[in-house]
């Protein structure tokens, strides 16, 4: 190594241990604003790891001090229960209360529902209903009961108790969990998720350490390419909104995206296809790093009625039969047929009124399917 290299070398380690030591300041004097270490009593459990001596994996702060902020809001977070807030996912509650505000201009008589899939600590639900009208009412739903358990203290923090629930349901148990709901509490206005989506190449390579080593690793990571809660997903809503209603006429779904996401996603929910059922893209958000955070979403045709839930027999019509029930009802129909022809063969071989020399094909009274079977066995006696 040269000379001019050594200098370079030394130049960088130099900003580097100054980044280091202005890091540190600033977790002690957040440890201190928040009363915990700081002083020369502390007890040492008190302490977060110094970033000095372990910057890469030191606990972070929201983890030892037990709160975060997020839209203004305190947010108390457990280590490796749920992921700590960011102010990336913001985006989001900013465009759910948009969303929110509209239907609530549209549809003043009906209060704004939001779910929230996966809602961890619940600050994307607890935030965008502190963003709506006192009127709107709020459910989380995540696998983790510790998570929930996290979420409910938020809620009772923030005094939203009386407006947000927390319930265990899974991407591939939301169906199971709607039909436990009982007429409208199966629909929703707004649907709002920030699934796990950092893939395992980033985890081993790109992801921060210290997210790595205290931060949920089923909040984290989205399988081999990042992708496999989406697709999951997108499987769930599609089956519940043909199923079960899930979302009221003009209703959203907010969704977030990784930072380079965007068109992968999109391929998942809005493919270039010609079905007439699906995912609209109305807006994508950006974080305040200005990157694709999130995708603003509507289900296209309108799903169901507001002033109903749909029940398993009903499809997002109305009262119209579901594909599988139409397809029975169809093949009931033609054995009725089939039957009603047979029938009116033997009446039209055995009975006067039907007897090939009476019948009068003209005859506006006389059933086509009679006239039918009689031109045939005319035929066929010729």
């Amino acid at each position: 190594m040269n000379r001019a290299e050594q200098l370079k070398f030394s130049s960088a380690r130099e900003r580097e241990h100054k980044h280091w030591l202005l890091r540190q300041e600033k977790d002690r004097a957040e440890l201190i604003r928040c009363g915990v270490g700081g002083g020369t009593g502390a007890s040492s459990e008190a302490r977060a790891p110094d970033p000095a001596t372990h910057p890469a994996t030191a606990l972070p702060v929201a983890y030892v001090t037990g709160q975060q902020r997020f839209c203004s809001h305190s947010f108390f977070v457990e280590r490796a229960v749920c992921m700590i807030p960011r102010q990336a996912s913001e985006i989001i509650v900013l465009k759910a209360s948009q969303c929110g505000h509209k239907l609530a201009a549209a549809f003043p008589e009906q209060p704004v529902r939001v779910l929230d899939l996966g809602t961890g600590s619940g600050c994307l639900l607890l935030s965008t209903l502190l963003a709506l009208p006192t009127s709107s009412l709020g459910v989380g739903v995540d696998i983790s009961t510790a998570a929930l358990r996290v979420a409910a203290k938020n809620s009772d923090n923030l005094g939203l108790s009386s407006r947000a629930r927390f319930e265990v349901a899974d991407f591939g148990e939301l169906q199971t969990w709607l039909f436990q709901q009982s007429g409208d509490e199966r629909l929703f206005d707004i649907l709002v998720c920030n699934p796990p989506y950092i893939s395992m190449k980033a985890k081993n390579r790109g992801l921060d350490e210290a997210a790595r080593a205290h931060e949920p690793a089923l909040a984290l990571f989205g399988g081999d390419d990042g992708l496999s809660a989406y697709k999951a997903l997108n499987r769930a809503l599609t089956t519940c909104i043909a199923t079960c209603g899930l979302l009221r006429e003009g209703g959203y779904f907010i969704l977030e995206i990784g930072a380079k996401a965007k068109q992968a996603v999109l391929q998942i929910f809005v493919p270039l296809t010609t079905a007439k059922d699906g995912w609209e893209l109305i807006e994508v958000g950006k974080d305040w790093k200005g990157h694709d955070r999130c995708l603003v979403l509507q289900w296209k045709p309108s799903p169901p009625r507001r002033d109903s839930a749909v029940t398993p027999a009903e499809n997002k019509a109305g009262k119209q039969a579901s594909p599988t029930q139409a397809a029975h009802q169809n093949l009931g129909k033609s054995k009725k047929r089939k039957a009603e022809t047979e029938a009116l063969a033997g009446t039209a071989a055995n009975l006067k009124v039907f007897s090939l020399s009476s019948v009068d094909l003209g005859d506006p009274r006389v059933p086509s399917s009679a006239k039918i079977v009689t031109k045939k066995a005319k035929k066929a006696k010729t």
